[in-house]
This record gives C-alpha cells, sequence and structure tokens, in this order.
C-alpha cells in the first residue's frame, strides 16, 4: 500500500467511482489509501430489503450542485420502506487522516411522505472504538448555504436525545470539520424515519459532498508508539509509510508505553521500504541493549515482530536499510533484502527466536539477500544477530553481491551454548551470488549443513576473495564443546565455488569446524580454494579433540585447493576426526597440503584421537582414494601421525606429478616424538590398491628439506605400488617402523636415492614381499625394480676425511648411461647384514658398463667424513640419462670399513728405522689379514698392531735356521730386514751378515726355500756372533712393487714389524767344595768316620742365557767318601738341598735328582737311573742334578748351588 493522497485531494475522484452509477449493499471502492463499503439492511421490524424494493440506493454524481461538487447520494426511492430501514457508507483509511472534513446536504424533506427521516455519524482514530458524532460538536461548522435562522448546530440541523441528527428546515447543510483531530474511519447512517416512504417516484436522500482531508503527521511521525497493525499514526506500518514518503533519511523508533518486550502481531508483511537511508531502530524502546554474544552476554530486546507464517517481515527495495533491535518471528522470511536493495545493514537483531530466546522461527529463511553489499551483524560488540530457528538461516538469492556476515549466532541460542536449529545455517538459494566474507560467526547447532552452496549454484568472492574467517562451526561459543551442526560445518556440494579463503594466516581468522556430524568441510566442485590457519576436530585451544564425525576435510571434482600455507602461519590442525583428516575423491588438479597438523594437537607433538568411526583400515590421515584421477599435487612439510592406517595413502587412484616432500610422518614437530599409533594397518606411506598408474611422483627428495620422516609406523615406512613411470623416493629419513623401510610391489623404475633407512623391523628396501633377494648371476631376473642386483662390497678405506676408498664388484645388465652407486654408513646393522643405511655418505658414478660381472675400484669424494669401523652398505641405480635415473637395487652386505694403510709400528724415538706405509688392498697382505691404520706409530715394543704374517724363532748368537712368512696375493714381492747389532737402522753388515734378510721374493721364487707357490714364503737366516742381546727388531713387507727399501709407502699389500730378543752364548763354570758337616758343633776335623757336605756350584759367565731345561750337573762321588741318602736338619729335611742366586731356574729333588751307580759318567741325566739304598750306600758313584728353565746371563754372574751328604772313609 502506497501512502493516503496528499491535502486537498478529493476521496472521489481516487475511488474509481463512476458518475451516475449506482452502487448496491455491499458494493466496495478503493484507492491507495481509502476503502468506502455500502450496505443497507433493515433495524426494527426483522424485515429485509428486496431487490423490489429500489433499483438503486448510493449513487456517485462527478458533477456540481449548486457550490458543492461531487455529491454522493443515499437514495431512498419508490418502494415503501419500514420504519428505520438504513443505508450505511463506511469510509475507512488506511492511514489516520487530519483535517477531515465534508458537508451532509440536508435530508430531503420538501416531499410529502418524507416528514421525519435522520442519519447518524460516526468516527474512529484506529482502535474500533465508534464514536457518535451528535455528542462531539466541536467538530460542526455553521452552514453558509442556508442562513435564515441562528439555530445551535448550524442550519436547521439538531440531535435529538437518541443521539440523531436532523434537519428541521425544509433545506439546510451540516459542515463537519475534525481539524487537526486524527480519524481513522467515518461511518455516515441514514436511517427512513418514523413515515414509510411509498409511492412511485418518490425519494428520500442524504448527500455526502466536499470530502476533503490531509495525511494526518503526528508530532512525531517515525515514532512508533502502539503494538497496533492499523496503520494509523503511531503504528510500525505507519512510519515505514511515512518513510518512502519522506525523500530523506528516516529513523524509526520505538516509544511504546508499557513494561516489554511489545510484541506487534502483524497481519501481514510490513510495507517495503522504497526510501533510500530508512533505519528501523528497535534499541531505541525503552530498556533495551545489545549484548556482546561473544562474550556470553546475550540482546535485551522490546520489540517483537511477529508474523502471520508466510509474507515477508520486512523488506527493503531501497539503499541504506538499516533494520535492528528487533525481535522477527513467524514470517515466511524474517528479513528480505531484495534484488533493489543495497547497502542493507542487519544488527542486533534476534532473527526466529522471541525475546527472551524461545524458538518461533520464520518458515523460509531468517535473512534472505537479493541485492548488494548487504551487512548482517558486525565485527563490533552488540552488531551481532542471532538467526536461528529458521527453515535458512541466512540466505543468498540469484544475484545478490558483496554479502558481508559478520559477529552472528546462527543455530544456536542468545548463550551460544545450546542448539536453536536452523535447518541450515546458511544457504544460496538459486543462481549466482556473491559473498565478501563470512566472518566471525558461530556457525552451530543447526539441523544439516553450517554453510551449504549447493548444486546449480555459482559462488564467487569479491574482488575474486570470498573470506570465511574467524568461525566457530559445530561448537559452543567459547569453543570447549562440540555443538554440532548435524551434516557438514561447510558444504560446497556440486555447484561452483570459486575464490574462497576459508581461515588466514592470523589467529584471529582462524576457524575452529569441529564437532559436526559429519566432514568439516565438504568441496565438491570447488576451485581457487585457500584453507589456511583453521582447527578442525580440536577444541579452541587445539589441546584436544572435538571430532567431526567424519572426514576432516573431504574433496571431490575440484581444482587449486591449497591446504596451509607450508609455514606457521596458516597452519591447519586437523585432528580427532571421526576418518581421515583429508580425503581427495574424483577428479583433481593442483592440490596442496602444506605445512599442517594432521593427527595431532596444536603443538604438533601430541597424537590424537583419530579415526574412531570407520574400520581399521580406512584411518588414514591423508587419502586420495576411490578412483580418483588427480594432477599436479603436492605433500609438503606437514606434521602427520595419530591414524591406525596410512598417514598419506593413496589407494587405488591414478594421478601424475605428486610431490610428497619435508613431511614429518609419524614423528611430532620436533622430530623426534612419536605421534604415530604404533599398530598400524598399513604402510606409513602407501601407494597401492589395485593396479596404480602413478606417473612422476617424489616422495622426498635431495634438495634442503625436502626428504621426509618416516618412523615409528606399526609397518612399512613407505609401500608402493605402481605401473606408473618417472617416480622417486629420495632424501627421506626412514625409521624404528615394524616392516621394511621401503617395500617395492609393483614398478619397474622406482628410484630411491639418498634416503636414511635404519632401525625398521624389516630390511631397509625389499623389491617384493620376500626379504633380502640375492643376486644371480648376470642379472637376468625379473620383477619389481627387474630385481637389480646390489653390488657386492670387496674392500672399503677411509681416514676420517672425505675420501673413501673402495672395491665393488657389479653384477648387472649393460646400460651405456651406468649406474649410480649410492653409500650409507650405520650404527646399527640390520639382522640380516644387510643395511642398515643410516647416514647416507655419497655417490658415485661407474660410467659405461658393459654387462656382466664388473670390479670397480679407486676413491672419491663423500659429501661427510667416514672413517674406520664405519659400517657400509650400498645400492645400485641404473641411470637413464645425464641426469635421470631408473629403478635402484635392494642394500648390499653391509663391509666395514678400515683405515686405508697399514703402518709400520716399531719404535721412532731415538731410531733410524723410519716409517713404512702401505695403502690396503683387498686380497693383498700378511698373514690372515691387515689392520688399517690412520698414522704411523711410535711403539717401543712393536706391539702396536696385530701382525700375524711371520713366525718368528727363538735367536740366539750364531745360529742359524728358517723364517716361514705367510703372504696373500699373487705377483707380489717380499722384502725383510733385521737390525742385528741394535743399532736402530737396517743399514749395516754385522760379522758378515747382512741385516737385508730377504729382497724381492716371490711366493715359489728361487729365494722361496720350500720353491712352492702356496702362501708361504720360507728365506734362511744366520744369527752373527756378536749379534745385540738386547731388545732389537725387524721389518717384513709384501706388496706388488719391487725393490721397496724399508721406508718407501707401497701402493697395497702390508708392513709387519717384530721385537725380539737375542740370545747370547752360555758359559758355565762349575767349582766344588767340602765342609765338615755337623748341624750343632763346630771345628771338627775332616777324619774318617765324620760326615762332610758337598757342594757343587754352576756361574754363568757368558754373555747369554742357557737353553731351556739344558743345565745338567754330573757329580762323580769322590772315591774317599760314601753318599748319604737320608734326611739332614742342614737341608731342611730333604736328602739334597740347593741356593739359586737369580738364576732363572727352578729345582724339585723329587724330580730334578737322579744317581747311578755306573762305573764310567753317565752321558745324560737320562741316563742316571740308580736307586740309592737308604742311609750310606757306596754304590752312588754319580749324583746327577737337572734344574727346569733357563739360566740366565748377567752381571753379577748367575749361580746356582746343589748341596748333598757324604761320609769320610
Amino acid at each position: 500500500m502506497v501512502s493516503p493522497a496528499l491535502a486537498g485531494s478529493i476521496v472521489w475522484e481516487n475511488l474509481g467511482l463512476t458518475s451516475n452509477t449506482s452502487y448496491t449493499s455491499g458494493s466496495t471502492a478503493s484507492d491507495g489509501g481509502v476503502t468506502m463499503t455500502t450496505t443497507w439492511s433493515t433495524v426494527t421490524d426483522g424485515g429485509t430489503f428486496t431487490s423490489g424494493d429500489f433499483a438503486d440506493f448510493v449513487t456517485y454524481n462527478q458533477g456540481t450542485t449548486g457550490n458543492h461538487s461531487g455529491l454522493l447520494l443515499m437514495s431512498f426511492y419508490n418502494s415503501a420502506k419500514d420504519q428505520d430501514d438504513k443505508i450505511t457508507v463506511e469510509f475507512n483509511f488506511d492511514n489516520a487522516v487530519t483535517n477531515l472534513a465534508f458537508t451532509l446536504l440536508d435530508i430531503d424533506d420538501h416531499s410529502l411522505y418524507d416528514t421525519d427521516d435522520f442519519i447518524e455519524v460516526y468516527y474512529h482514530t484506529g482502535d474500533n472504538n465508534w464514536i457518535n458524532l451528535a455528542f462531539q460538536t466541536s467538530y460542526w461548522t455553521a452552514g453558509s448555504e442556508i442562513a435564515r435562522d441562528n439555530e445551535t448546530f448550524g442550519d436547521g440541523w439538531e440531535s435529538d436525545n437518541n443521539s440523531r441528527l436532523t434537519d428541521t428546515e425544509t433545506t439546510g447543510n451540516l459542515a463537519i470539520d475534525f481539524n487537526t483531530a486524527s480519524v481513522q474511519a467515518i461511518r455516515i447512517v441514514y436511517y427512513v424515519g418514523n413515515d414509510q416512504l411509498s409511492g412511485p417516484d418518490v425519494t428520500s436522500y442524504v448527500a455526502i459532498s466536499d470530502l476533503t482531508y490531509d495525511d494526518y503527521v503526528p508530532a512525531n511521525p517515525l515514532e512508533v508508539t502502539s503494538t497496533a497493525d492499523t496503520g494509523s499514526a503511531g503504528t510500525l506500518r505507519y512510519a515505514i509509510n511515512y518513510a518512502n514518503a519522506n525523500a530523506s533519511s528516516d529513523d524509526i523508533t520505538f516509544n511504546i508505553s508499557g513494561t516489554g518486550p511489545h510484541v506487534i502481531t502483524a497481519g501481514s508483511g510490513m510495507p517495503v521500504i522504497t526510501d533510500a537511508g530508512v533505519t528501523i531502530d528497535g534499541t531505541t524502546q525503552s530498556g533495551a541493549s545489545c549484548g556482546d554474544l561473544w562474550s556470553g552476554t546475550a540482546h535485551t530486546l522490546m520489540i517483537e515482530i511477529d508474523g502471520p507464517g508466510s509474507a515477508y517481515g520486512i523488506q527493503t527495495s531501497a539503499a541504506s536499510t538499516t533494520i535492528k533491535g528487533l525481535s522477527i518471528t513467524d514470517f515466511q522470511v524474517g528479513i528480505v533484502g531484495d534484488s533493489s536493495s543495497s547497502d542493507m545493514v542487519v544488527q542486533c537483531n534476534y532473527i526466529g527466536l522471541s525475546p527472551d530466546g524461545t524458538a518461533a522461527g520464520n518458515t523460509g529463511a531468517g535473512v534472505a539477500v537479493q541485492g548488494s553489499s548487504a551487512l548482517v551483524g558486525g565485527l563490533v560488540a552488540g552488531q551481532g544477530n542471532v538467526i536461528s530457528s529458521n527453515y535458512l538461516g541466512v540466505l543468498s538469492d540469484n544475484g545478490a553481491t558483496g554479502i558481508m556476515l559478520r559477529g552472528n549466532f546462527i543455530g544456536a541460542d542468545p548463550a551460544g551454548s545450546s542448539a536453536r536449529a536452523n535447518v541450515v545455517g546458511i544457504n544460496n538459494y538459486t543462481g549466482s551470488s556473491t559473498w565478501s566474507d563470512i566472518t566471525n560467526n558461530l556457525i552451530s547447532g543447526n539441523t544439516y549443513q553450517g554453510i551449504l552452496f549447493d548444486a546449480g549454484e555459482t559462488i564467487t568472492g569479491s574482488s575474486g576473495d570470498f573470506q570465511i574467517v574467524g568461525n566457530y562451526i559445530g561448537v559452543d561459543r567459547t569453543g570447549t564443546s562440540a555443538l554440532a551442526n548435524g551434516n557438514d560445518g561447510i558444504s560446497f556440494n556440486g555447484g561452483t565455488v570459486t575464490g574462497v579463503t576459508i581461515g588466514g594466516i592470523t589467529s584471529s581468522a582462524r576457524n575452529v569446524i569441529s564437532g559436526n556430524g559429519s566432514s568439516a568441510m565438504w568441496l565438491n566442485g570447488a576451485s581457487d580454494i585457500d584453507i589456511f590457519g583453521n582447527y578442525i576436530g580440536v577444541n579452541a585451544a587445539g589441546t584436544s579433540a572435538i571430532g567431526n564425525a567424519s572426514v576432516g576435510i573431504a574433496m571431490s571434482n575440484s581444482s587449486s585447493v591449497t591446504i596451509g600455507t607450508g609455514i606457521e602461519a596458516g597452519r591447519n590442525v586437523i585432528g580427532g576426526n571421526g576418518s581421515r583428516g583429508i580425503q581427495v575423491q574424483g577428479t583433481f588438479s593442483n592440490l596442496t597440503v602444506a605445512g599442517n597438523y594432521i593427527g595431532t594437537d596444536s603443538n604438533g607433538n601430541t597424537a590424537l584421537s583419530n579415526g574412531y568411526n570407520v574400520s581399521a583400515e580406512v584411518r588414514d590421515a591423508f587419502s586420495m582414494d576411490g578412483g580418483a584421477n588427480g594432477t599436479t599435487i603436492a605433500i609438503t612439510d606437514n606434521v602427520i601421525g595419530g591414524y591406525s592406517a596410512a598417514l598419506i595413502e593413496f589407494w587405488g587412484a591414478t594421478a601424475n606429478g605428486v610431490t610428497i616432500q619435508g613431511n614429518h610422518v609419524g614423528v611430532g614437530a620436533d622430530g623426534s616424538t612419536s605421534i604415530a599409533t604404533g599398530s598400524s594397518t598399513e604402510a606409513a606411506v602407501y601407494l597401492g590398491g589395485g593396479t596404480m598408474a602413478w606417473s612422476n611422483f617424489s616422495i622426498g627428495g635431495t634438495g634442503a628439506g625436502e626428504g621426509n620422516i618416516i618412523a615409528y609406523g606399526g609397518q612399512d615406512g613407505i609401500e608402493v605400488s605402481t605401473t606408473g613411470t618417472g617416480n622417486s623416493i629420495a632424501g627421506n629419513t626412514i625409521y624404528s617402523n615394524g616392516g621394511d623401510g621401503i617395500e617395492l610391489l609393483q614398478g619397474s623404475d622406482i628410484s630411491m636415492l639418498q634416503n636414511a633407512i635404519y632401525s625398521n623391523t624389516g630390511i631397509g628396501i625389499d623389491l617384493g614381499t620376500d626379504g633380502v633377494t640375492a643376486n644371480d648371476a648376470g642379472d637376468a631376473d625379473t620383477g619389481v625394480n627387474d630385481l637389480l642386483n646390489f653390488p657386492v662390497l670387496n674392500g672399503l678405506y677411509g681416514d676420517g676425511t672425505t675420501s673413501l676408498r673402495y672395491e665393488f664388484t657389479l653384477d648387472a645388465p649393460a646400460n651405456t648411461e651406468g649406474y649410480r652407486i649410492e653409500f650409507f654408513k650405520t650404527s646399527v646393522v640390520n639382522g640380516t647384514g644387510y643395511g642398515d643405511a643410516e647416514t647416507y655418505v655419497g655417490a658415485l658414478e661407474t660410467g659405461a658398463h658393459a654387462g656382466g660381472s664388473v670390479d670397480y675400484s679407486g676413491t672419491f669424494t663423500t659429501d661427510i667424513a667416514v672413517s674406520p669401523d664405519d659400517i657400509i652398505t650400498v645400492t645400485a641405480t641404473s641411470k637413464t640419462g645425464a641426469s635421470s635415473y631408473g629403478a635402484t637395487s635392494e642394500l648390499a652386505l653391509n663391509n666395514t670399513m678400515i683405515a686405508p694403510y697399514d703402518y709400520s709400528d716399531s719404535p721412532q724415538t731415538g731410531t733410524s728405522y723410519g716409517t713404512a706405509r702401505h695403502d690396503i688392498y683387498t686380497g693383498f697382505y700378511l698373514g690372515s689379514g691387515v689392520t688399517g691404520e690412520l698414522a704411523a706409530y711410535d711403539s717401543a715394543d712393536a706391539s702396536a698392531d696385530t701382525d700375524d704374517g711371520t713366525t718368528l724363532p727363538s735367536f740366539s748368537q750364531s745360529a742359524v735356521g728358517t723364517i716361514d712368512i705367510t703372504v696373500n696375493g699373487t705377483g707380489g714381492y717380499l722384502q725383510a730386514w733385521i737390525d742385528w747389532n741394535g743399532d736402530g737402522d737396517f743399514l749395516d753388515t754385522v760379522d758378515g751378515v747382512l741385516e737385508v734378510l730377504a729382497a724381492d721374493v716371490q711366493d715359489g721364487g728361487a729365494s722361496d726355500l720350500d720353491a712352492t707357490v702356496n702362501g708361504v714364503i720360507q728365506i734362511a737366516f744366520a744369527v752373527p756372533p756378536t749379534a745385540t742381546t738386547s731388545q732389537t727388531f725387524g721389518r717384513f713387507r709384501w706388496s706388488t712393487t719391487s725393490g721397496l727399501d724399508s721406508t718407501s709407502n707401497a701402493s697395497d699389500g702390508e708392513v709387519e714389524d717384530y721385537a725380539f730378543i737375542i740370545t747370547g752364548n752360555a758359559l758355565l763354570t762349575a767349582s766344588r767344595s767340602v765342609a765338615i758337616y755337623d748341624p750343632t758343633s763346630a771345628g771338627l776335623y775332616a777324619v774318617p768316620g765324620n760326615d762332610i757336605v758337598v757342594t757343587i756350584s754352576a756361574t754363568n759367565i757368558g754373555g747369554g742365557a742357557s737353553d731351556t731345561d739344558s743345565i745338567e750337573f754330573i757329580d762323580e762321588v769322590p772315591s774317599d767318601v760314601t753318599f748319604y741318602n737320608g734326611t739332614t736338619s742342614s737341608f731342611g729335611g730333604a736328602v739334597v738341598g740347593w741356593t739359586e742366586s737369580s738364576t732363572g731356574l727352578s729345582f724339585t729333588v723329587s724330580s730334578d735328582v737322579a744317581y747311578s751307580n755306573s762305573g764310567t759318567r753317565p752321558a745324560t741325566f737320562a741316563d742316571c737311573t740308580y736307586t740309592p739304598s737308604a742311609g750310606y750306600d757306596a754304590n752312588v758313584r754319580y749324583v746327577c742334578f737337572n734344574p727346569k728353565g733357563q739360566m740366565a746371563a748377567g752381571d753379577p754372574d748367575p749361580t746356582f748351588s746343589v748341596q748333598y751328604r757324604a761320609q769320610i772313609n
């Protein structure tokens, strides 16, 4: 409806009445602001009018009668009428009017048949309380048409006691003027009167003319003071209509008396706002205030507009409409900004809730936006709306642009703690819409999705960027408990959604999307989507799980989606969800997942409970599955754990261009803490499922930060099964997994370069599932990676620098590009002995490989220092171009690195022996092996390393003999030296004997005394008679170099130094002495019958010690004495006593003394076989002594003495 006509307008001209047309009972006519109705009836006798009574009773004459224009005749015509039969004409104004004026032309009583007609006039001001004009004389105005007398109420008019107005004259008019009073309706009733009207051509009538009015404008026309819905002044309808008619900006305020909240019960939707700059402000009502919803303070609203269940509540077609401080309930749509609207602002309202927060939803949308730049809510405290209990919370519709949705509670109660569900929180109804942002809203408790953009819809961002930031979706206001949306938190479900940023790089931009009944996000048909800095499945603090029942982020048929920025600012925390963390299906391109924590809390070192709503085999942190087909996918710099299936899985899918780099898989953000479940059912990184055609995937890389850490899984670290090409696994650290480090089930050219693989339960690299695959001759077998043979390490040498000398054999197919051999060292040896590959050392390339078994040796510069005792393993990788690679082998059998040199170890201090050095090569050495060394020794006794190639005899002066030297390797030469004179060099000739013992002696050669090639060289020696008897040294060298002196370096072989002592010649002297034997007395004489003690002494006055056990004394008993065989106190109760002085000998009477009764001297101790009788035995002719050990040489000279008892004959 539009406003009533302006002042001075004649109603008849707007009513659409036709001149000289009669209107029967029940007829209506109206313009935009007033409605006329006509009725007639009988009053007193119960009779009814019939059509035969008269033909016409209200007639409009557009012309002018006298001075009066536009007559509306109320006529009784022709037929007889009963007393008090009446005609009623009623005018109802849509809005109250003022200055209402009209004239009643006198009742036509010039007819003799019409003697007592009368009228009644009523009016009301908008409350339907009709007031009789007969008692409101202030509105009567003296007439000017007939001025024949001075009666009270005008020209012949008066009122009777029955409130009737009667013209007492034959003619006369009554002018009515309400002046400034407000009038909503008037009613004029014309009665026949007491006399009947009868006869043909007899009429009686009264005419209404000159009806004019002005719009009623109260003192404050924009102030709502009434809850009425009549449209009269003081009502909201009136205020909106007034504002529409006023070209300037208008603020509609409220000042309704009484205690609120006040309910305006609307019979229909409010008038459409058509004027720019209209504000409807319910906060102006006494007692109203806007609370800070996010702080837990609800709004206090005092105005509720309650609709009829249909129609729109408040609709604007204008610019800059503001609606605030209202409770809008029970309409079809609460607030509508239609397609002509712009810059609509909706703030501090309850839309779908009564002021007390109880549900009173609108059957369609709470807020519907079809225009441009609508702001629903705001970022300042108190501006947010509570939009709940509607079918749709906020609706965008075809053509809407620049929508801003900020700071609202959508689907929750005003406290943000319990649900007041919309069916869907935010939705686009049809067609295309452009959004600016959805910021800082609580979107929780809705029956289905929190945000839904559905099939057939196109959603874009203002200036290409639609921001969804700072919202809590699926949790309560505090972010500590679930307040679930029954389905997805955010759903882009099959339409076209482009240019959206969900979250941001600051904490204020973070969305918390947790606790929802399905996935946090479902992106189907989306493109150019950035998902940054959100907490998904965790509480607002990021410390504990509030899981979404299904997937964290689920995607299908989308492109150019970026999840995470790769740095802390923009990191998503995706943990605690009932199914996968991220799932990709359908056709996909340009997906980046970078820098997120998946399956953990916000510190990245604590796993959260994940996958609790799905079976064990699909509890994956990241999964691309279900026949997906993807291109250009990057999963980089994430921390991924907490799931019991794969942490990164590509299952039964096809893809091209997949990069998995820089991730911590099963390992926390600190790089060491386990965040794996330890009981996983699949490999940590799993590319498998049916026949997959993955091409150009890279798991890790050799650049800085490109490698993944993959640890603590319950199965393999990486498992791959693919028929694609151009795939690589490089630069990763793979340890402490429950299966193999890397297991390849399918594929023929997967390169594995520079991976650190160690401490896994299985082997480092498994081509197939059978553990270590033995090499085969010619490498003709087929299988995964063609079952490429691994190299066989023959010798490895390092000196603590980055120089590594190698010897290995590779039996592999011919390859003109050759093979890359990578070296690794480990501190932990795999139980099979093949690997581990704990630390990448470096690599060399063979150049063209002729095919078959080829030996390689040389030196290359490593990336890190290598040292003796490092445990080394290697892999082989076929080259496919100058810098491209194909299949990689399993790890080789370990080899322990030794120092690259063997050094002499004779003393350097005080000598001139000098240092001899040999480069060590496999298969060329002395004895059973060679010990590598990094520097020459200065060993006083030449015992610094292990020497086992030479067996030295006991040397003694003037001795001759042979020495056996065990040698390994063919084509070698033996050199040997002994420092006979002990002067610290090998340059002399002593007693005509050279100190060069051997020169260029070959095994089986002319100087090899056994003349047999048997690995033993035998050489002769002769000890000079004057050779030193102090410690001296010998040197033995074996190499392929002829003509070596004692100090030149050799390119192979071994040197052994020995320390020894040359025994000098022993020179013994003997003597016998006799003393009187009497233990108790002295001064006895040697006379027959007395006993004596015979002492025999041996002294070594020579320069050398005796041979071992070589001392024998055989003493002839003098003919004038008899041997006594018995115990004597002088000898400590023994038969024979002995003394010694530093001799080195030991002596036992029972075994080292014997006797002979022979008439000739026994030749040896063994010839002394006589057993003497007890006491004096004259048969004993010889007493034989044989002490054990070696009689030493020295100064003073060692002496050994024995004693026995005899009697003088």
